[in-house]
This record gives C-alpha cells, sequence and structure tokens, in this order.
C-alpha cells in the first residue's frame, strides 16, 4: 500500500487553511486541498498502476485516513456546490482554452501606442 502523509501547509510561517502538503517516502507530491486526490493523479501521471492501493495518514498517526486506489481516486474531484457538505465528483482537468490567454494571432499588428486614443485630461489617477 502507498501511504501518503499529509500535514498542514504553511507559507512564510503562515498556515494555508484548508491545504495540506502530501509526501510519499519523503518526496512531496503537492500541496492541496485534496492530498489524496491529487496525489494520485500525480503517481496515475507517472506511471503507477491504477489498481494499486492508497492511503493517506496524517502525519504522527498510526491510522489511515482514507483509502482507495490510484485510479479511483485520481478519478475524483471535491464537488461543494449547492449541498451542505462535500461530495465526490468526477474530476474534469482545466482544458487549454479554459486557461489560456487570449491573445491576437491575426497579420494585422496592433496600434501603436497612442494612436486613436483619446487623452482625457494630464495627470490623472492611474487604473
Amino acid at each position: 500500500m502507498l501511504h501518503i502523509i499529509i500535514s498542514p501547509a504553511y507559507v512564510e510561517g503562515k498556515r494555508l487553511h484548508g491545504r495540506f502538503v502530501a509526501t510519499l517516502a519523503g518526496r512531496q507530491l503537492c500541496t492541496s486541498r485534496e492530498p489524496l486526490l491529487a496525489a494520485s493523479r500525480i503517481l496515475l501521471a507517472e506511471g503507477v498502476a491504477p489498481e494499486s492501493p492508497i492511503a493517506t495518514r496524517h502525519a504522527g498517526a498510526d491510522f489511515d485516513a482514507m483509502m482507495s486506489t490510484v485510479g479511483a481516486a485520481a478519478g475524483l474531484t471535491v464537488s461543494e456546490g449547492n449541498t451542505r457538505s462535500a461530495t465526490f465528483a468526477p474530476y474534469k482537468a482545466f482544458s487549454r482554452a479554459d486557461v489560456e490567454a487570449r491573445a491576437r494571432f491575426d497579420e494585422q499588428p496592433a496600434p501603436a501606442t497612442g494612436q486613436g486614443v483619446e487623452r482625457i485630461r494630464e495627470g490623472g489617477a492611474s487604473c
């Protein structure tokens, strides 16, 4: 069984609420709000067999908090939609179109700075 050890995440000495650092055999895999699921996706991408058992354990604890297989956990995310409590939902990676920056790729060059721009006033407040 793969044991993912989770501990609270900190940045500059301040705790990141709800985020955990996930490590496997001393190697940090990720920092996530859903460490078992995120770590499973990383391990699956690295070639770990989907049927491999995996569990999370809080640092210092002698019992497992959650258990699954790498494949099953990698296919899930946590949904906090319109319900009173969080539930598991199918994982959907962001598509490139969802996260890609919108940019001009046509043949028309961008207008030169100041062309077609009416200056409202000098010394005004900046945005």
